[in-house]
């Protein structure tokens, strides 16, 4: 009878929003619980940076991104009432660019981010590298607007992941 009444007095503590979202177990979101959210991380990356359409020479080109890796660990955790967001991923992929205009040729090449991190965040390391054809006559110029405009658009999708899995916190803490 004592414990029956014990639980009726926690219960509301324990269910009540504002927990910082934590585990029903896990009374004022006091202890570490850690939620994987590595395929959440690999889908959001692979599908957002696929869906970049990268404006270069003031549209006189447009370059997109192919062929997306992602590998590495995220996840979502809370302690003493704290969210912590902690990631160390690696992205590579393809890049290709058109022309619109005349004179000025198309380009590929590769980029990567090697270690896209919560420490780092969007000023994480992007290395772009121009494929073998890319890196002579016409081309030179959509090589360079690429390196110039286009890292600066991935590192704008680098830093929406950032804000969109610190929005997870609270609904994938909790496990709803």
């Amino acid at each position: 009878r004592i414990a029956a009444q014990a639980r009726e007095r926690e219960a509301p503590q324990r269910l009540a929003p504002g927990t910082a979202g934590a585990s029903v177990w896990n009374a004022n979101a006091w202890h570490w619980e850690e939620r994987p959210m590595n395929d959440w991380a690999h889908t959001w990356l692979k599908k957002e940076l696929g869906a970049l359409r990268l404006i270069l020479l003031g549209g006189a080109a447009e370059a997109t991104l192919s062929d997306i890796e992602v590998s590495g660990d995220a996840s979502v955790s809370v302690r003493k009432g704290k969210h912590v967001v902690l990631f160390s991923l690696s992205v590579t992929c393809k890049w290709s660019a058109t022309s619109n205009s005349a004179g000025i040729g198309d380009a590929k090449g590769s980029l990567q981010i090697p270690e896209f991190t919560s420490e780092d965040g969007a000023k994480s390391a992007v290395i772009a590298e121009p494929g073998l054809r890319a890196a002579r006559g016409s081309t030179q110029a959509v090589v360079k607007s690429f390196h110039q405009e286009g890292v600066r658009d991935v590192r704008g999708t680098l830093s929406r992941f950032v804000t969109a899995l610190k929005e997870k916190l609270p609904s994938e803490v909790a496990g709803r």
